[in-house]
């Protein structure tokens, strides 16, 4: 399966999650949440975070890191997630996580995460075996959702029923492959991205960032609104050779304003600009971010690379296996 069909897979794997997935029994309700993940396996974390924003009465946190923060305890749910299993930022995580006596649950194929959890009695959500990380997305995002929204029920409605019907806003996938290659075309193929993003759609940024990386083997960075407009825009020139894009939410004018304002410092050098409102919701989100993976792999295509292989990566990842 190339990496085409692997993406149009992204319903049924949230409906394969919805109907694998048994509801998580913890000693109490969560008074805080930690997510951790690196990558593609950390990326669904990301979007659930910005989903309890405005839902959650608790401090919750995304750690792309070896160390948990301070106030990881018992009475914090900790969600870890890594495709692998083998992934080492992770079982750190784990190691720390499960020392603490913290409500951990595991999201893996298996590796040593998957034996860890296994070990100690911790609750395992398996996915299958066969994909690159980023291209495992829905069973990630299926199971985090679930996961969360068990574990804080009734403040969320995260239910596989849910998941279900949330998997049929991304059939059939031509519209969103039609958007998406359309994007493309706007963009030039040997210019880096520069993604400006407010905080609802951070997500969204980050996963396109990452899909040109991994899958286009393209430099691209991700600056946050209104952030920016405090430091980087007194040094920032807009370039006609840099393709932007802009990913905000709907409904604040005052970011709307702000991109207003940097719309017209790009449109006066003529660089290539794809701006993307989205409505304010995780459902909106993923639906920008569905396209946003074809746009990746529509720009690897017209590169002429190829969107599976990872060789830098693999080369670090030997580097450090060396020590």
């Amino acid at each position: 399966m190339d990496f085409t069909d692997e993406l149009r897979a992204f319903a049924g794997q949230l409906r394969a999650a919805a109907e694998a997935f048994q509801p998580i029994s913890l000693p109490k309700m969560p008074k805080k949440i930690i997510y951790g993940g690196m990558g593609g396996s950390g990326i669904a974390a990301d979007f659930v975070q910005g989903a309890l924003y405005d839902k959650a009465p608790m401090p919750i946190t995304v750690v792309k890191d070896y160390h948990l923060p301070a106030w990881g305890d018992e009475d914090t749910l900790v969600v870890l997630a890594s495709y692998s299993g083998n992934t080492e930022e992770t079982l750190s995580l784990f190691d720390e996580a499960t020392a603490r006596n913290a409500m951990t649950v595991a999201v893996t194929t298996g590796g040593q995460l998957g034996e860890r959890a296994q070990a100690q009695g911790i609750p395992l959500y398996r996915m299958p075996a066969g994909y690159q990380p980023r291209m495992a997305f829905g069973y990630s995002l299926g199971y985090q959702l679930l996961i969360t929204g068990s574990a804080l029920k009734p403040l969320v409605e995260w239910t596989p029923q849910w998941l279900q019907t949330l998997a049929d806003r991304f059939e059939p996938t031509e519209p969103f492959e039609t958007l998406g290659e359309g994007w493309s075309l706007r963009f030039c193929p040997e210019c880096r991205f520069v993604i400006f993003t407010d905080r609802p759609a951070y997500p969204v940024a980050l996963r396109l960032m990452q899909q040109l990386n991994e899958n286009a083997k393209m430099e691209a960075c991700v600056h946050p609104v209104p952030e920016f407009n405090h430091n980087g825009l007194e040094g920032w020139r807009p370039w006609p050779d840099v393709n932007y894009v802009f990913l905000f939410t709907e409904g604040a004018p005052r970011i709307a304003r702000r991109f207003a304002f940097m719309r017209s410092m790009i449109e006066a050098v003529g660089a290539p600009l794809l701006e993307k409102v989205m409505p304010n919701h995780l459902e909106g989100r993923l639906e920008v971010t569905y396209a946003l993976d074809f746009l990746s792999l529509a720009m690897a295509e017209r590169r002429g690379v190829d969107a599976q292989s990872v060789p830098t990566i693999s080369r670090l990842k030997a580097f450090l296996a060396q020590e």
